[in-house]
């Protein structure tokens, strides 16, 4: 596992006259470049909640909520150089 260097924190208000929506499709249409699959496992390991509290993925965001998340980051994986040597077995046939 790879450490955590820094961190972005996101918080969202939600106005009046917001429809309902499901927490997990509201950040990812919130969040630029986010999935829905990481969302829900950011969710699943409490680094979203709603009012100060943690809730499931399905949670319905409406009007008033507040909206929090913290999305990790890790860093950008080293470029490794190898050398990859292949080895060929010749065999003879005698007739």
């Amino acid at each position: 596992m790879s450490k955590i260097i820094s961190q972005k924190t996101y918080k969202f208000e939600l106005p009046a006259g917001k429809t309902k929506e499901r927490l997990d499709i509201f950040l990812t249409n919130s969040i630029e470049n986010a999935t829905r699959s990481r969302v829900q496992k950011l969710i699943d390991t409490k680094f979203v909640w709603v009012n100060r509290r943690y809730v499931k993925s399905n949670y319905l965001v409406k009007a008033g909520d507040i909206v929090e998340a913290i999305i990790p980051i890790s860093p950008a994986p080293k470029k490794l150089s190898l050398k990859i040597f292949h080895l060929i077995s010749f065999t003879r046939t005698i007739s």
